[in-house]
């Protein structure tokens, strides 16, 4: 298997922009101290990441991932550990699409 020079190129520069930008902001951090602005900012990026990177999808899924997200969510508002709920919202969406198969 060979690989394009391009090909690799590519992939290098990502993989550099992206550690270049990853240790920059640990070196900014380490650096400064960060206000309590900044601190709630932060704790709130990875909610913030998963929600953007779910929603859409749950939205144009539909029925099925539906079901399955009212149920995660149930489960998990109700107080139930969050495996059971992602395990109940995989069964939610597994049972839908049994009962209802895509045209």
């Amino acid at each position: 298997m060979s690989i394009a020079p391009d090909v690799l190129l590519a992939i290098l520069g990502m993989a550099a922009a992206t550690y270049a930008i990853r240790a920059g902001g640990l070196f900014l951090l380490s650096r400064a101290t960060p206000g309590p602005f900044l601190e709630a900012w932060l704790k709130h990026i990875p909610g913030a990441m998963f929600v953007a990177l779910v929603v859409p999808t749950v939205f144009a899924g539909g029925p099925a991932l539906w079901g399955g997200a009212a149920a995660t969510i149930l489960i998990a508002r109700l107080g139930g550990p969050l495996p059971l709920s992602l395990a109940l919202g995989v069964a939610v969406v597994a049972l839908v699409r049994w009962l209802v198969p895509l045209p």
